[in-house]
């Protein structure tokens, strides 16, 4: 009779799951808890369920304090408005050809062998090398 009602119990609930509300569900959630105790309490060989512990949201306090005014950032924007690159920079695109932009010394490729691995030949029992 008991276990019946139960069962009635966890069918509705699973009926009113696809339509329900955050609100609805959670409550649901707190129901299927209940049902669950009452299960256990059925059951002579099973363990008591552990405590229900609700979760608890730790923030961090943030600390506000104020930037340090340094001229770190003033001298390297002086710095970088005042580059001038070396060499010429009015070049006509129609002078320069492709092969040029290569590097004359660029490091040789590297060549790759690769080998084949066979399995190894076993002795039959008995032989010797």
């Amino acid at each position: 009779l008991q276990l019946d009602r139960l069962e009635r119990r966890m069918t509705e609930l699973a009926k009113n799951t696809e339509d329900a509300s955050i609100e609805q569900l959670i409550q649901m959630a707190d129901d299927l808890r209940h049902l669950e105790e009452e299960l256990v309490q059925i059951d002579p060989e099973r363990q008591p369920l552990p405590p229900f512990e609700e979760d608890v949201i730790e923030k961090k306090k943030r600390t506000v304090s104020r930037r340090k005014k340094g001229s770190t950032s003033k001298t390297a924007a002086a710095e970088m408005d005042s580059f001038v690159p070396e060499g010429d920079w009015e070049v006509d695109e129609s002078s320069v050809d492709m092969l040029d932009l290569l590097e004359q010394n660029a490091p040789a490729h590297r060549k790759i062998s690769l080998s084949t691995i066979e399995p190894a030949k076993s002795l039959h029992s008995g032989e010797e090398e």
